[in-house]
């Protein structure tokens, strides 16, 4: 750093007002002359500062890139007595972008007492979680290229592009590298800009980065950072913007956190986060800092509170009001405290909801944190709601509706409240109610947003006590309400479905949807470390958990695949759910790009599951293949053999003369009995059971389960069905629940389904213990044979000869 000794820098944390290039541009312009006033050197400004980085396909309006583009001539011009260094769009307009449309690039621009000096565009451009660069910039990678393969440069390489710029300071000309955001992230690339730069002789590096704050992010950078330094040797100026941006479905926050480091990769000057406007630095020997690092629940809480600041600053200040329904659990005491510190205390109301199945309980610990931040509780009773509801609708106590219509009640209460008052209503759902669809669409996933809605519960719990250790100094949120077991209260004895964690422990549902979000885990990484008894190290939690939970092996794989399903299958209300604020690895929103999609279990995973369970005392796994078989053909061979790979015995049991379907009965019995026998013997680990047809008589599917429950009653018993009799199963209107003892038969057998064409299945369709497959080359039915030996036509390919030939023989199926 002794050939930088007495440099003066400038660094700009600057908020960024996402979409506002004319207000950006003036803040930019005023810091400028102050900085030239107090004698800097240099002045920096973050990547994207004059648009804003998250715009979404704003980029793509000509007018407004235009313009922004325009802005850097103003910019330009103000940089008198200094250099200025910003991020902005630039454009050629001569090109287009692999898009088609107007060629753009994400640009560092260098000015230099109302010169141009230069500019750089960005060469690594990220695409993954909220970042779309490569949708809508050109990148110096791809110039690159289009230079060398096009233009006829062989011979050029890419670092000869990565040119740093002769500058005019106190301490003599420097040449200065500067390179944009993600390119200091270059460890998943295989190019490392400012490696580059310093080979081609910078003295120092300025990174300017539109750079999102996320848990543990900051310690992360310093890390990359050290380790960039560690083989680069070069002073490095790290310069963020502050403010918040939005996706649309996800608020973003930027903390700032500026820094600069020396070349050894130590931070010798740090701007606190979320500190907005300018701090000076001057180069020296000045001995390396230890960074700033709060707790996470104070920066949880910082980010938090920071976001919903600024959201609430978009607002015209009479609506800069929030109305909090508050039900004596823990998410809704957390958002009040947020909310209260934020807006201030008269800008917040507290309304308590109560129906017939809310506890006194409830009642008293949500008055207690009303009166704790200074408000009243107001009382607004739902049962009149309910009454009303109910009465037009005709549902019942015990119909599946009436919880929502609970919920749904107390949401108009809000949404009334907020009108008249002129303000907003919170949503108070976290993260693992929204992963699992534990929450009413246009009930209590309602709101303006949902400030806990990236957070854990572990972590809703860290935030409230941090809330009241740090911020309102004394016990708002009472005790009783940390150690409560968490309730909707929506029934008599209702507790949620899920193992939450608190202060002293993790969770297991915690962990299993950071898994499923921030990590990218899927079922069969869940099973294969509950195999090797790892996962309650990889999810950290107590020793004893798993078996707490579930003493049986069969219980674990049942819970994770019922929330697999509930994952994929709550999805709907997610997409339709309101905007939250990013804090983890990975939120909800555009950041996780999802898809309506049933949820899918491999291969891999049913054979982890087989094993499991064997291993766990299970002798057997047998299937019972139902049907009419009439006749039999190819496909339900091939179907036999199917199960085989995944059940240790396949019963084939053709069904006996059955009043609700009429194919079974065309033919007598006998003549069925010997078709079966022709067409399905001989299959390796399949038998055939012929009880109903050697009898003339029809087993419900309930007593065929029975049977076979009392005949292996150490194996596990499950039903290959098609799709078909499954479909509305969500809503009680399956095939299945017409049979007899249908509902039960639907909550307590296992299913093995067959996804048939034209019978795609909705999540919510599929029983409770039940496996989806989808199986490639079988085609063919019963009624397409009938109908092809009706009509005189060939079915050589559908069925074996041997049945072939007794059909022929018998002029069974004719006209």
């Amino acid at each position: 750093m002794k050939r930088l000794s007495g440099l003066k820098i400038a660094l700009c944390q600057m908020p960024v007002l996402p979409g506002r290039p004319d207000l950006n541009t003036a803040y930019i312009i005023k810091e400028i002359r102050a900085a030239a006033a107090a004698n800097a050197d240099i002045v920096v400004f973050p990547e994207m500062c004059v648009t804003g980085y998250l715009l979404g396909d704003l980029f793509e309006n000509e007018a407004f890139i235009r313009e922004a583009a325009d802005r850097n001539e103003e910019i330009r011009r103000a940089a008198k007595g200094l250099t200025a260094i910003w991020g902005n769009i630039t454009i050629d307009r001569d090109k287009t972008g692999e898009d088609g449309r107007l060629r753009k690039y994400n640009t560092a621009l260098i000015a230099n007492n109302g010169e141009w000096i230069g500019r750089t565009t960005k060469t690594l451009q990220p695409k993954y979680r909220i970042f779309d660069d490569e949708r809508h910039f050109y990148s110096r990678r791809q110039f690159y290229n289009e230079t060398v393969w096009r233009g006829g440069h062989e011979g050029t390489e890419i670092s000869d592009l990565m040119q740093p710029f002769t500058i005019p300071t106190r301490v003599g000309e420097l040449s200065v590298g500067v390179i944009l955001c993600e390119d200091m992230w270059h460890g998943d690339y295989p190019v490392n800009p400012t490696r580059m730069l310093k080979d081609n002789g910078a003295e120092i590096v300025f990174n300017l980065s539109a750079s999102p704050w996320t848990w543990q992010k900051n310690r992360k950078r310093h890390q990359v950072v050290s380790d960039l330094l560690s083989e680069c040797r070069v002073p490095f100026v790290y310069i963020n913007n502050t403010g918040e941006q939005n996706t649309g479905k996800n608020l973003v926050v930027f903390d700032g956190s500026s820094a600069v480091y020396d070349s050894r990769g130590n931070i010798v000057f740090e701007i606190p986060p979320y500190s907005e406007g300018t701090k000076e630095y001057v180069f020296s020997a000045d001995a390396p800092k230890q960074p700033i690092q709060a707790e996470d629940a104070a920066q949880l809480f910082m980010a938090l509170a920071y976001g919903l600041k600024k959201f609430f600053n978009l607002l015209p200040p009479p609506r800069r009001r929030a109305i909090v329904g508050l039900s004596g659990g823990i998410d809704s005491a957390a958002v009040l405290l947020l909310l209260v510190y934020v807006l201030g205390k008269e800008n917040v109301r507290a309304v308590y909801m109560p129906s017939r199945f809310s506890s006194r309980k409830s009642e008293d610990i949500a008055a207690a944190i009303a009166r704790g931040v200074g408000l009243d509780l107001e009382k607004r009773p739902i049962e009149p709601i309910i009454a009303a509801v109910s009465a037009v609708t005709g549902t019942t106590e015990d119909s599946p509706g009436f919880e929502n219509i609970q919920a749904r009640a107390r949401m108009e209460i809000l949404a009334a409240l907020a009108q008249d008052t002129g303000g907003m209503f919170s949503a108070n759902w976290n993260k693992v109610e929204a992963a699992f669809g534990y929450g009413t669409l246009y009930g209590d996933m309602a709101g303006f947003a949902a400030p806990l809605g990236d957070l854990v519960k572990r972590e809703v719990y860290q935030l409230a006590d941090f809330m009241n250790r740090r911020i309102f100094g004394g016990e708002i949120i009472p005790e009783e309400c940390f150690t409560r077991a968490p309730t909707a209260e929506l029934k008599d004895g209702q507790t949620d479905p899920f193992d939450y964690g608190n202060l002293n422990r993790r969770g297991y549902h915690d962990e299993l949807v950071r898994a499923f979000t921030e990590f990218r885990r899927d079922p069969e990484w869940v099973l294969r470390k509950y195999e090797d008894d790892s996962l309650e190290r990889e999810f950290m939690l107590e020793p004893g958990t798993l078996a707490r939970l579930f003493p049986t092996a069969r219980e674990f794989v049942k819970d994770l695949e019922r929330c697999w399903r509930m994952f994929h299958s709550s999805y709907f209300k997610r997409v339709q759910s309101v905007p939250l604020i990013i804090t983890s690895k990975r939120a909800f929103g555009t950041d996780l790009r999802e898809a309506m999609l049933p949820a899918y279990f491999t291969e891999e995973f049913t054979r982890l599951k087989r094993k499991i369970l064997a291993g766990k005392g299970k002798k057997n796994r047998i299937v019972i293949y139902g049907g009419s078989f009439n006749p039999p053909g190819r496909h339900h061979r091939r179907f036999a053999r199917y199960l085989r790979k995944y059940f240790d015995t396949v019963i084939i049991y053709p069904c006996g003369p059955r009043p609700d379907k009429p194919s079974a009965n065309i033919l007598p019995l006998a003549n069925r009995l010997v078709l079966v026998k022709k067409g399905l013997s001989g299959i390796k680990g399949a038998r055939l059971d012929f009880y109903d047809l050697e009898n003339g008589f029809y087993t419900p599917t309930y007593l065929l389960d029975e049977k076979y429950r009392k005949k292996y009653p150490e194996a596990e018993i499950w039903h290959a069905v098609g799709s078909d009799v499954l479909l509305g199963g969500g809503h009680g209107a399956s095939e299945v629940h017409t049979w007899h003892q249908g509902a039960e038969i639907w909550q307590n057998l296992n299913f093995f389904v067959i996804e048939r064409p034209g019978f795609e299945l909705a999540p919510e369709d599929m029983p409770p213990s039940s496996e989806l497959h989808r199986i490639p080359g079988i085609y063919g039915s019963g009624t397409m044979i009938r109908e092809r030996i009706y009509r005189g036509e060939d079915i050589s390919g559908l069925t074996l000869k041997s049945v072939r030939e007794y059909i022929y023989n018998f002029s069974l199926f004719g006209k």
